[in-house]
Protein backbone atom coordinates (compact mmCIF):
# COMPACT_ATOMS: atom_id res chain seq x y z
CA UNK A 1 0.00 0.00 0.00
CA UNK A 2 0.75 3.83 -0.08
CA UNK A 3 0.43 4.96 3.31
CA UNK A 4 2.67 6.71 5.55
CA UNK A 5 2.89 8.62 8.90
CA UNK A 6 2.05 12.20 9.25
CA UNK A 7 3.50 12.08 12.37
CA UNK A 8 7.69 13.13 12.16
CA UNK A 9 10.31 14.25 14.88
CA UNK A 10 13.06 16.09 13.27
CA UNK A 11 16.15 14.14 13.41
CA UNK A 12 14.46 11.02 13.98
CA UNK A 13 14.85 7.44 11.98
CA UNK A 14 12.40 6.86 9.80
CA UNK A 15 11.34 2.68 8.82
CA UNK A 16 9.59 1.65 6.29
CA UNK A 17 6.62 -0.65 7.12
CA UNK A 18 4.63 -3.08 4.82
CA UNK A 19 0.76 -3.00 5.15
CA UNK A 20 -0.81 -5.72 4.78
CA UNK A 21 -4.45 -6.81 4.49
CA UNK A 22 -5.50 -8.31 7.23
CA UNK A 23 -7.95 -10.70 6.08
CA UNK A 24 -5.10 -11.95 3.41
CA UNK A 25 -3.15 -12.13 6.72
CA UNK A 26 -5.36 -14.42 8.06
CA UNK A 27 -5.55 -16.72 5.87
CA UNK A 28 -2.30 -16.93 5.37
CA UNK A 29 -1.49 -17.88 9.19
CA UNK A 30 -4.39 -20.56 8.41
CA UNK A 31 -6.97 -18.90 10.87
CA UNK A 32 -9.91 -18.76 9.29
CA UNK A 33 -11.67 -21.85 11.01
CA UNK A 34 -9.60 -21.05 14.33
CA UNK A 35 -11.21 -19.32 17.20
CA UNK A 36 -9.41 -16.39 18.46
CA UNK A 37 -9.86 -15.65 21.84
CA UNK A 38 -9.39 -11.61 21.32
CA UNK A 39 -8.14 -9.05 18.46
CA UNK A 40 -7.57 -5.93 20.14
CA UNK A 41 -7.42 -2.95 16.85
CA UNK A 42 -6.71 0.36 17.56
CA UNK A 43 -4.97 1.43 14.26
CA UNK A 44 -5.46 5.54 14.06
CA UNK A 45 -8.64 5.21 11.61
CA UNK A 46 -7.90 2.03 9.60
CA UNK A 47 -10.11 0.05 12.26
CA UNK A 48 -13.20 0.66 9.94
CA UNK A 49 -11.56 -0.71 6.89
CA UNK A 50 -10.46 -3.85 8.95
CA UNK A 51 -13.83 -4.69 10.55
CA UNK A 52 -15.33 -4.36 7.15
CA UNK A 53 -12.64 -6.46 5.54
CA UNK A 54 -13.51 -9.22 8.31
CA UNK A 55 -17.35 -8.88 8.20
CA UNK A 56 -17.51 -9.40 4.29
CA UNK A 57 -15.06 -12.29 4.40
CA UNK A 58 -17.06 -14.07 7.15
CA UNK A 59 -14.30 -13.66 9.90
CA UNK A 60 -15.83 -11.97 12.90
CA UNK A 61 -17.83 -15.06 14.73
CA UNK A 62 -14.03 -16.67 15.10
CA UNK A 63 -13.13 -14.06 17.25
CA UNK A 64 -14.49 -14.42 20.85
CA UNK A 65 -13.73 -11.00 22.05
CA UNK A 66 -12.86 -8.05 20.24
CA UNK A 67 -11.29 -4.90 21.68
CA UNK A 68 -11.44 -1.90 19.05
CA UNK A 69 -10.59 1.88 19.48
CA UNK A 70 -12.76 3.85 16.98
CA UNK A 71 -11.54 7.39 15.64
CA UNK A 72 -13.54 10.03 15.31
CA UNK A 73 -11.78 11.49 12.44
CA UNK A 74 -13.14 13.64 9.48
CA UNK A 75 -10.39 11.97 7.17
CA UNK A 76 -12.46 8.66 7.72
CA UNK A 77 -14.98 9.01 4.56
CA UNK A 78 -18.81 8.01 5.87
CA UNK A 79 -16.98 7.46 8.91
CA UNK A 80 -20.60 7.86 11.15
CA UNK A 81 -22.30 5.40 8.69
CA UNK A 82 -19.63 2.64 8.69
CA UNK A 83 -19.34 3.18 12.23
CA UNK A 84 -23.23 2.15 12.52
CA UNK A 85 -22.56 -0.57 9.88
CA UNK A 86 -19.82 -2.06 11.97
CA UNK A 87 -21.93 -1.87 15.32
CA UNK A 88 -24.70 -3.56 13.59
CA UNK A 89 -23.15 -6.46 11.93
CA UNK A 90 -21.30 -7.22 15.45
CA UNK A 91 -24.60 -7.06 17.39
CA UNK A 92 -25.89 -10.07 14.99
CA UNK A 93 -22.89 -12.31 16.45
CA UNK A 94 -21.52 -10.12 19.17
CA UNK A 95 -22.68 -8.15 22.50
CA UNK A 96 -21.37 -5.13 23.72
CA UNK A 97 -19.75 -5.35 27.25
CA UNK A 98 -18.15 -1.92 27.19
CA UNK A 99 -18.50 1.25 25.61
CA UNK A 100 -16.57 4.05 26.41
CA UNK A 101 -17.20 6.21 22.80
CA UNK A 102 -14.21 6.66 21.19
CA UNK A 103 -12.53 5.49 23.41
CA UNK A 104 -12.49 1.46 23.51
CA UNK A 105 -15.04 -0.41 23.06
CA UNK A 106 -15.29 -4.42 24.04
CA UNK A 107 -17.18 -7.02 22.29
CA UNK A 108 -17.75 -10.50 23.54
CA UNK A 109 -19.15 -13.55 21.19
CA UNK A 110 -22.92 -14.11 21.85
Amino acid sequence: GGSTSTFRVKGARTVEIQIRNATAVFHELGLTSSMIDLIQINCEGCEYEVLEAFLFAGLLPRFRNIQVQFHYLSSIPNMEMRYCLVAQALSSTHRLTHRRSFVWENWQLQ
